[in-house]
């Protein structure tokens, strides 16, 4: 059974929160991690009421491994692969007031998470997603890093911000049932931002907390090389038409396609730079239709949010000679 938008939104924060815990998982691909992942979930965190693993048209043994030895686990295959929307469909089926999505390769919460998680959402009815701290395998270093402020000086820290991190967030159910949910044109790039976005129009706001973490284990099957050069740069131009009055669109898009275009070239990539920036033209037309600017709160919101944003010379020093971001 699907997402079902009431008729009056506001109302929604007057329903009874209890705090149960939907885990959903989004998988391509990667049985081997997904088994450890699933293993480790029911293992040793009790504390939700159920567990979606979402299959994004695999075509490897996970039907068979999800059939043969996590039977307990409701499995739910996508008819094709649609990316980070691929999460759309656990989103819908999930029953908890929380919805904690995970990639198939991130690992680590525990009982006592999801009794941070519980506190949280119960604590503040204006939160609308919750972002994790994420950590590196290997190196225990924070990793996937997206939010407008130096990791150096908030990674441990709560904050407000505009991204989402989509495969380490918890979400306010009855939140998603006034946004909505992820925008499947996206396929991967800037969707968490976007859905951030329409939280922000809808009244709530998106946390980080660096006391909650998992560990990613940064398997690269289903990742190709060339992805975030590509779909970063596209998905740019539509993000900012979808979303963004113009004089904050202006800048956006001029950082963001000014740096994609130099770590295209520092990294060999420059051909899906350009074939981005002419698919993100070409499909102007189509994403206009669905434009919903920013509410003024949600602009205020922003530009506080923006204020963090660390200088020049420290994007120079920390992106410009770094080769690759894993994502």
């Amino acid at each position: 059974m699907g997402l079902a938008f009431p008729e009056n939104p506001s109302a929604i924060r007057m329903e009874d929160f209890t705090g149960t815990i939907s885990v959903v998982i989004l998988t391509f691909n990667r049985p081997d991690i997904l088994s450890k992942n699933l293993s480790h979930l029911l293992e040793s965190s009790p504390e939700f009421q159920e567990v979606i693993v979402i299959d994004n048209s695999t075509n490897d043994e996970t039907q068979g491994l999800m059939e043969n030895l996590f039977p307990q686990v409701k499995y739910i295959r996508n008819p094709r692969n649609v990316g980070v929307a691929g999460r759309n469909r656990g989103l819908e089926e999930a029953k908890g007031d929380i919805v904690v999505t995970l990639d198939d390769d991130v690992i680590g919460l525990g009982p006592g998470d999801f009794r941070f998680l519980r506190e949280k959402f119960k604590g503040d009815d204006r939160l609308g997603a919750l972002c994790f701290r994420v950590l590196h395998f290997e190196s225990g270093s924070v990793c996937n890093w997206c939010h407008p402020c130096s990791v150096e000086d908030f990674a441990l820290d709560a904050f407000l911000t505009y991204e989402i991190s989509e495969g380490a967030v918890a979400f306010r159910r009855s939140a998603l049932l006034v946004s909505g949910t992820y925008f499947e044109g996206f396929f991967i790039s800037h969707e968490g931002k976007d859905l951030a976005y329409r939280l922000l129009n809808a009244g709530y706001d998106v946390s980080y907390d660096g006391r909650i973490f998992v560990t990613h284990w940064h398997d690269q099957s289903g990742r190709p090389d060339w992805r975030r050069y590509y779909y970063d740069t596209r998905n740019a131009i539509w993000l900012a038409l979808r979303n963004m009055p113009l004089s904050y669109a202006g800048v956006f898009l001029f950082r963001t396609l000014g740096a994609m275009g130099v770590y295209s070239l520092r990294d060999g990539f420059l051909i899906h730079w350009f074939k981005g920036i002419r698919d993100g033209i070409s499909g102007i037309a189509a994403i206009k239709a669905e434009r919903k600017v920013w509410t003024k709160e949600t602009k205020e919101y922003c530009l506080k949010v923006d204020s963090r944003r660390p200088g020049f010379i420290y994007m120079i020093r920390n992106r410009l000679f770094r080769r690759g971001v894993q994502i």
